[in-house]
Order: C-alpha cells, then structure tokens, then sequence
C-alpha cells in the first residue's frame, strides 16, 4: 500500500472519529447550549454608541478582547438564540484538526505519525466539555491548533507567503478570543525557525546561515506586526497599554483568599476602603481566605472551586460598588487599574503564600492532565519505551544506521516543539 493510500485512510479514521464524537455528544445532551459567569460579558459586549471613534473607545476598554463577541454576533445573524452554537464550535475544531493532520503530513511526518498526533486532539476533555458553552475556550483551542498547522507549512516552504498571512492572522485572532495565548506571538519565530532547520540540514555555506535568519524576521513580523499595532491603535483611541484591561479583574481571585483583616493596616491609605468592602462582601458570600502561612491542599482546592465567585461576587462587586461604575463600557479600565494595584499590595503583604498558590496551580494543572487524559499517559509511555528501544537498538548501529537514527530523533524533537513548550508556557 503506497504513501498516498495510507493517507486517505487515515484521514478516513479521523472523519470516523469526528463522526463518533458527534454521536457521543448527541446521546450525552452535549449540544444543548450552555451559560457560565462569563457567558454575559460575551453576549453584552457591543454596546449602542453615538460615534464610531465614542464606540471603539467602549469596545477597547472592555474587559474583553473582541474576538470571541465578534464570532457569538456572526452566529447570531443567522441563529439568535445560539441553538446551533455548540455544533458550530465542535465542527470548526474538528475542522482545524483535520487540516493539522494535512500540515504534519505536508510537513514530512507519515500518515499514520500524523494520525496519531492529531487523533487525541478530536476527543479532548476540554473540547468535549466547552464546546456546548458560550465561553471562548473552544474556539481559542481551535485557533491554537491552527496556529501550530500553519507555523508547520510555513517552516517546511517558507517561500509560501499564503503560509506566512494566514499563520499571522490566525495568531492574531487567537489571542484576540483568548489573551493568554499571546504568549505564541514569542513562541511562534523560535519554533518555525527550529522546524525550519530540521528540515534544511543538506543545505551549505552561506545560505545554511542566511536563511534561518530570513525564516525568523518573517515569522517576528508576522506575528509581532500585528501586536504591536493593535497595541498602539488601542493606546491612542483609550490611552492604555496592552491587549486588554483584564488583569487586575482576573488577578482579584487572588486576593480575595489572600486579604485577612490582620493585613488592612498595612496596605496603602488608598486600598483600604476595598480592601475593607472585600472582606465584607466574603463575609456576606460565607467564603474563607487563606489564614495561616501555608496553604493546604484543601485549602487550595476550595479556593480554585470557588474562584469565580471570588472574581465577581466578592472583589468585582466590592470594586464596581465603591467605584460607582458600570459593569460594562468605559468603565472597565478604571475598575481594572484599582483590582491590579490592590493585588500586587496583596503580594507584596504575603509573598509566601503567594508563591505557594502558584506552585500549587501548576502542581494541579499537571496532575489533572495527567490523571483526566488516560491517552495521554499511553501516548507519553509510547513514547519513553520508543526513545529507549529506538536508543538501544541503534546504539551499535550508529555508524550504519546514521541516517535512520537523524530521522526517528528529529521526529521526536518535531513532537517535542510543538507541544511541550506551548503546555508549559501556557500552564505558567
């Protein structure tokens, strides 16, 4: 059976797949559409303004970036009620997922490599539990993946510029439906300049330097071009810095566990008005901070079960209260800069526990993927037993089976770029 059969045929067990997960969400009641907290801010984001220059300084000050609004309003023009959203989302993903399984194989990956990279990917926790609900986890984990499969075409033929405008705006929108994935706008250059040279070690000379050198100044400009002028755009029609005005608001499920009344009197004069109004909106909800020097297990648990709550029921309520602002529109950035300052006063007051809620974090977020992903613990089993077998078996082979060895070792460094630094990078 020749290249090309094997990749109808594996591209056939992932339409299989798709098709199975459909008929799995269908029998679960998974494609009812669902709302969570964050589903409002979403919904509500554009708001009726008496200019164009009046409407973009509202939509820019907004605690959220316009990307996942601006998908929710194109679904609706044609379904107002958001019934079909949820196999919208799923098929979009599965969508990207199939053409990731084309770019691994137009990258030089064997169809049936290519099928197991991308096969978990169909079945993942995340997309079977998010799919369904107007949040912008979904989409943004489809951007990502489509993100790594245009990164891969454009490594393998760079002289593609298709390649390279599509892989910058795809970046672009993806942290424009979920900020934190700003992080591939730096991560980006350094892998396709890495993918780039695994797969140009027979060139020579001078061009063996030059063109690595190309490959990265094309991929920085796409990807940081359009960062860095949405981010001077925004600083001239709202005068703030960055992507969005959103870390002080997420940053204040923090600080709700990690103000105390002990801890009052040592904050700024200007922070303890919220300072005082947090405690009292904790008290009113029955939740509990962080009182000792060490956070246990528990405690942390409790405290990551309830963040939501702690987010907008205790300090967004208690900042939006004293502040008599609006929970949409303008008002987000001042609402924004208090939550912020109030919480790096917090961790300057308790360093320790600071630190310790962090390193619980990533302790959770391993353990969790770990333990809810049972492929994933096969997948990297495989993997451990295949670099073992592959390195003992070759061993007294090196000098006859070089090539061979090049190969299966750069195959395993193509997996490792493209998924253990974005898990890491993404987990911090």
């Amino acid at each position: 059976m020749n290249s090309a059969q094997n990749k109808k045929i594996a591209f056939y067990f992932l339409l299989a797949e798709v098709t199975a997960a459909l008929v799995f969400l269908f029998v679960k009641g998974r494609f009812a559409v669902q709302h969570s907290y964050d589903s409002i801010t979403y919904l509500d984001f554009f708001p009726a303004a008496t200019s164009p220059v009046e409407f973009l300084r509202i939509i820019f000050s907004n605690c959220r970036t316009f990307g996942y609004p601006l998908f929710l309003k194109l679904v609706s023009f044609w379904d107002p009620g958001y019934v079909s959203l949820p196999l919208i989302q799923y098929l979009l993903y599965a969508g990207v997922v199939l053409f990731f399984y084309r770019s691994l194989t137009a990258f030089g990956f064997g169809p049936w490599t290519a099928w197991g990279m991308s096969a978990p990917l169909l079945a993942g926790r995340l997309v079977l539990k998010y799919s369904a609900q107007i949040m912008s986890d979904s989409l943004a984990l489809a951007l990502a993946i489509l993100c790594f499969a245009w990164g891969l075409r454009a490594a393998a033929r760079p002289e593609k510029k298709i390649s390279w405008a599509a892989l910058g705006v795809t970046v672009f929108f993806c942290y424009q439906v979920r900020p934190v994935f700003t992080f591939l706008v730096f991560f980006f250059p350094i892998m396709i300049v890495f993918l780039h040279l695994l797969q140009t070690c027979e060139d020579s000379g001078d061009s063996r330097v030059q063109e690595p050198l190309r490959v990265f100044g094309r991929a920085s400009v796409v990807c940081l071009g359009p960062l860095l002028f949405f981010c001077l755009f925004r600083f001239v029609v709202t005068g703030e810095k960055g992507v969005i005005s959103y870390a002080g608001i997420n940053a204040s499920g923090v600080s709700a566990v990690l103000i105390q009344p002990e801890i009052v009197s040592k904050l700024p004069s200007d922070l303890v008005p919220l300072a005082r109004a947090v405690l009292e909106e904790r008290s009113q909800l029955g939740a509990k901070g962080i009182e000792g020097s060490r956070v246990r297990w528990k405690e942390h648990e409790r405290w990551v079960t309830e963040y939501n709550d702690f987010v907008w029921d205790v300090n967004y309520k208690a900042a939006k209260r004293l502040l008599n602002a609006e929970a949409s529109g303008v008002r987000h950035n001042l609402l924004n800069e208090r939550l912020w300052a109030f919480f790096k006063a917090l961790v300057r007051a308790r360093p320790l526990v600071y630190a310790q809620l962090y390193f619980l974090s990533c302790q959770r977020f391993i353990m969790q993927t770990l333990y809810t992903h049972l492929w994933l613990q096969a997948v990297l089993s495989l993997w451990l037993l295949s670099l073992g077998m592959a390195g003992l078996f070759f061993r007294k082979k090196w000098e006859h089976a070089g090539t061979k060895i090049q190969s299966f070792f750069e195959k395993q460094a193509v997996l490792c770029a493209l998924s253990l630094p974005f898990y890491i990078l993404q987990m911090l």
